[in-house]
């Protein structure tokens, strides 16, 4: 309950922004629905007329009646086109804030996160699974208090003309509604499963398309196609599975319940006018009110099935939002930080019934010292380099930078503090420029240049069609592995970290590019008394190392 609570404040607090808004377009749905009220009222009035048996002479009458229907209909009309419009492109307003924040909160969750999430997935929770939010944000609370007018309004006009008929009418309106209510629960369940299901194929899109390499290079299409097939299926049975609610929903509303309060009404209204207890006039204007009974009782049945797929959206959108995130605020760094950093017994595992990666891990790297880590796959060394930026926590121990606990530290300073380059590096959809900016926004072109030059980049970079100007593709496909490592690097000279973390950073590299790359880190990290952790295999990477840090099979380290 406690969480039903929260999420509903969640979701109102995105209208916050839009209150003159929304309050204009509530009361304009308001006003024009109280003013359909007055149709009807308007066609008795001139059926009467014309039944009197001065009907020759009620020429005026009539046309002064007429321009009272004319003048509804006009504003009518103003209103609907206003609620309509504003309604509408309010709420895709506050679709693009909850998309803009779901993606806010996405970078601040920890990495350990996005270990256990598809990505797949996660572009489903901020694409597809807000989409049907912006029609519920308008029409939920606009037809709730449009659909209350009418009801409340209509029923209290036709209890004045028939008080037996109208409770007859309420009878099968309140059925219908029990109706409604329990086809929703069940409808309500299948559009959380086609939910999952939409999720998990795109997952399995995302995969495919990201591995198609691999596929070709093994001849695997056939099975990666099954495997898709298999996804498809499965989220087809599930969109079946809808439509199969969503008839016995629709069709016993708009086929059984909504022809019978007609039948009722009419078939109601002429007993009661043989009997003399009910006027012409009243039977017509009574027909037209059953009408607005009926349209909303359609309406409110498509808004249900629009809501159902919406909430299960907001659900999955609220699940994101309420993921702890990495922790906010510590204490920052100084800019001028030694780049000390020590392991005191540091213990780690990736997760409750893993084994210890590390194990009382303890060694520290002086400012201006380059230390190497080695050891078998899977020994943690990576592990290491992931700690200190605090992509992940340890389990037990400390460690210091500069003296100061890292979990006192606030991440952006620490980060900041840190240059962190992997084997497997990513580069990001755009420009050569653009990607080495990546590592200090805002940088200017000649310190781009330069840190492309220490980097051995730039010799390759002019070569290319446009430069640094040129694009290289979704995850930087257009470049070779050892091109993709050198830009990685530049990143690395144009952010001027205290701490350089290099892990197989330039396993990609001919040996050639490797020891001129190596010479520049070194000049790099000596000219500003820089601490540099290497993961390597390459002896020539390990030899330039002032120490070696060797990572056993039980998660300790031996020094030498």
């Amino acid at each position: 309950m406690r969480k039903d609570t929260s999420r509903f404040k969640l979701f109102v607090s995105y209208y916050a922004p839009y209150r003159l808004t929304f309050t204009l377009d509530a009361v304009c749905a308001v006003f024009a629905n109280a003013l359909a009220l007055v149709f009807p009222l308007c066609v008795r009035s001139v059926t009467d007329t014309l039944l009197s048996p001065q009907s020759a002479s009620a020429v005026t009458p009539i046309l002064r009646m007429g321009l009272i229907m004319l003048g509804v209909i006009a504003l009518k009309c103003v209103c609907v086109l206003y609620s309509d419009w504003q309604g509408h492109a309010m709420g895709a307003r506050m679709e693009g804030d909850m998309r803009r924040d779901l993606f806010a909160r996405l970078q601040r969750l920890p990495v350990a996160f996005f270990d256990r999430e598809k990505t797949g997935a996660l572009m489903s929770r901020v694409t597809s699974d807000l989409l049907n939010l912006a029609e519920i944000q308008h029409h939920g609370p606009e037809d709730l208090l449009s659909y209350t007018v009418i009801l409340i309004g209509a029923a209290a006009i036709m209890l004045r003309m028939s008080v037996p008929l109208t409770l007859a009418l309420l009878s099968i309106l309140a059925a219908t509604a029990a109706y409604a209510l329990w086809q929703s629960r069940k409808l309500r369940e299948v559009s959380r499963a086609s939910r999952e299901k939409i999720a998990e194929l795109g997952s399995g899109i995302e995969d495919a398309l990201s591995g198609i390499r691999d596929a070709k290079a093994f001849a695997a299409e056939a099975s990666e196609a099954e495997r898709f097939n298999r996804a498809s299926r499965e989220y087809t049975q599930s969109r079946v599975a809808i439509y199969k609610r969503e008839a016995y929903y629709y069709t016993i509303i708009s086929e059984l319940f909504a022809p019978l309060l007609t039948v009722t009404a009419l078939a109601g209204g002429a007993f009661l006018i043989a009997r003399g207890r009910m006027r012409v006039s009243d039977l017509i204007a009574f027909l037209i009110y059953v009408g607005y009974f009926a349209t909303p009782m359609l309406s409110i049945s498509r808004l249900i099935q629009m809501t159902q797929s919406g909430l299960t959206g907001f659900r999955r959108f609220a699940e994101i939002i309420e993921t702890p995130a990495e922790p906010a605020g510590g204490l920052a760094l100084p800019e001028n930080i030694q780049g000390r950093v020590e392991f005191q017994d540091v213990r780690f595992k990736y997760g409750e019934g893993l084994r210890d990666v590390l194990s009382s891990v303890s060694f520290t790297a002086l400012p201006g010292e380059t230390v190497a880590l080695v050891g078998a796959s899977g020994a943690g060394k990576t592990t290491i380099a992931s700690l200190i930026p605090r992509f992940y926590e340890p389990d037990a121990g400390r460690i210091l930078i500069d003296g100061m606990d890292a979990r006192s530290l606030s991440l952006e300073s620490l980060r900041r503090a840190v240059g962190y380059v992997r084997q497997d590096t990513n580069m990001f959809l755009g420009t050569v420029f653009q990607n080495i900016e990546f590592g200090r926004p805002g940088a200017s072109r000649a310190d781009i240049i330069e840190a492309a030059k220490r980097s051995a980049a730039h010799g390759f970079i002019m070569a290319l069609p446009n430069g640094y100007d040129t694009f290289i593709g979704q995850r930087g496909v257009k470049l070779s592995g050892g091109q993709r490592q050198r830009i990685a690097l530049a990143r690395l000279f144009l952010k001027d970290p205290r701490i350089i973390i290099l892990d197989e950073a330039t396993s990609a590299l001919d040996l050639a590019t490797d020891r001129e790359v190596r010479d520049a880190l070194e000049a790099f990290a000596s000219e500003g008394r820089r601490t540099t952790l290497v993961i390597a295999h390459r002896m020539e990477s390990v030899k330039r190392a002032d120490r070696v840090l060797r990572l056993t099979d039980s998660g300790a380290v031996e020094e030498g």
